[in-house]
C-alpha cells in the first residue's frame, strides 16, 4: 500500500503525536496530538490486497473519532460550564479515554479489528497507542469512574480470552486485561506505570516477534509443530506464562509490586480483583501450552508446517529466557519501605 520511506514517516507522525499529548498542558494540545497519532496509525493499518485490514482501518477510524469529538466537546465544556456541571465534563472526557484505549465496557472494537492487522500493526496498537490516553488518564486518576473502568477491564479481559482459538483475539482481551493494571498502577505513581508499561512491552516484543517468524495466527497451529519443534513450544509457554504473571517469570515482577503498594495503601478489594483476574488469564495461557505439549500432531491431517529452529533469532531467544527466568533476583531491591 506504500513504501518504507512512507512507513518511516508515518511512524515519525506516530512517535510526534503521542509526545505533543505527553508534553502538553492544554487539552486543545492534547487532542491535537491524538489527532496527529490517529492519522499517522490508519494508513499503516490499511495493507494492499488485503480486505480485513481495510476493514480494520476504517472500524479504527470510526471509533477514534468518535471518541475524539467526545473529548474535545467535553474539555470545551468543561472550561465554559465548569461552575454548573463540575463533574459530568470531566467524566465524559474519562469515557472518550477509555473508548480510545477499548477498555470495558467500551471494548467490542478492539477485539474485532485484531485479525485484520499484522503482528507489526498490533504490537503497536497494544503498546504504544495506549501511552498517550493513559497519560492523559494519569490527571483524572482520583476520579470515582476509574474504579468501574479498572475493575470492568480486568473481568471482562479475563472472561473474554477463555473460549478464544485466534491467538491474537486471545492476547487482545489479555489486552483489555493489562489496561486495568495500568491504570491501578497510575493510581500508585506514574513511576509504577512506566514499569509496568516497559515490562509488559518487553514481553510482547518477544512473542510477536516469535508469532510473526512462524506465521501462526490460530491456537491449533501450536499443536501441528513436529517432536523437533518441542524447544519452540517451551520457548512460547515462557513467553506466556510471563505475560500471564506466573513467577518466576518476568511478568511477576510488576504484578507483585503493584499488590505490595495496594496494599499498603489499603486497597484490599482491588488487590482481591486483581488476583484473580490474573489467575483467569493465566489459566488460559496454561490451556493452550498443555494442548500443544500434549496433543498428538499426527491427529491433524490437513496441515503441514516444515520449520526449522535456526530461522529464529537465537541471541533473542537466550536474552529472552535470561530475563524471564531470572528477574526475581531484582525483587529485594525493589520492595515497598
Amino acid at each position: 500500500m506504500f513504501t518504507n520511506f512512507n512507513k518511516l514517516i508515518y511512524i515519525a507522525m506516530l512517535l510526534l503525536g503521542s509526545v505533543l499529548t505527553i508534553s502538553n498542558n492544554s487539552m486543545l494540545g492534547m487532542w491535537m496530538g491524538l489527532e496527529i497519532n490517529m492519522m499517522s496509525f490508519i494508513p499503516m493499518l490499511s495493507e494492499k490486497n488485503n480486505i480485513l485490514s481495510s476493514e480494520a482501518s476504517l472500524k479504527y477510524f470510526l471509533i477514534q473519532a468518535l471518541s475524539s469529538s467526545i473529548f474535545i466537546m467535553s474539555s470545551i465544556s468543561m472550561l465554559n460550564f465548569s461552575n454548573l456541571f463540575p463533574n459530568i465534563f470531566e467524566n465524559l472526557i474519562i469515557l472518550s479515554l477509555m473508548i480510545k484505549l477499548g477498555s470495558a465496557p467500551f471494548h467490542f472494537w478492539f477485539p474485532s479489528i485484531i485479525e485484520g492487522l499484522s503482528w507489526f500493526n498490533c504490537f503497536i496498537l497494544f503498546t504504544w497507542q495506549k501511552i498517550a490516553p493513559l497519560m492523559i488518564v494519569s490527571y483524572f486518576i482520583n476520579n470515582y469512574m476509574i474504579y468501574l473502568y479498572i475493575i470492568s477491564s480486568l473481568i471482562v479481559g479475563a472472561i473474554g480470552g477463555l473460549n478464544q482459538s485466534s491467538i491474537q483475539k486471545m492476547i487482545a482481551y489479555s489486552s483489555i486485561n493489562h489496561i486495568g493494571w495500568m491504570m491501578s498502577a497510575l493510581k500508585i505513581n506514574i513511576n509504577m506505570f512506566m514499569l509496568y508499561f516497559l515490562i509488559y512491552s518487553i514481553i510482547l516484543l518477544f512473542i510477536f516477534n516469535m508469532m510473526s517468524t512462524l506465521d501462526m495466527m490460530h491456537m491449533n497451529q501450536l499443536v501441528m509443530f513436529n517432536n523437533k519443534s518441542m524447544v519452540i513450544k517451551l520457548i512460547m509457554m515462557i513467553n506466556f506464562l510471563s505475560l500471564g504473571g506466573l513467577p518466576p517469570f518476568l511478568g511477576f515482577l510488576p504484578k507483585w509490586i503493584i499488590i505490595q503498594n495496594l496494599l499498603y495503601f489499603n486497597m484490599f478489594m482491588l488487590s482481591l480483583i486483581l488476583i484473580l483476574s490474573s489467575l483467569m488469564t493465566l489459566f488460559y495461557y496454561i490451556k493452550i501450552m498443555m494442548m500443544s505439549l500434549m496433543m498428538n500432531p499426527s491427529q491433524q491431517k490437513n496441515y503441514s508446517l516444515n520449520l526449522s529452529f535456526n530461522k529464529l533469532n537465537k541471541f533473542h531467544i537466550l536474552l529472552m529466557m535470561m530475563i524471564s527466568l531470572y528477574s526475581l533476583i531484582f525483587l529485594p531491591f525493589l520492595v515497598w519501605n
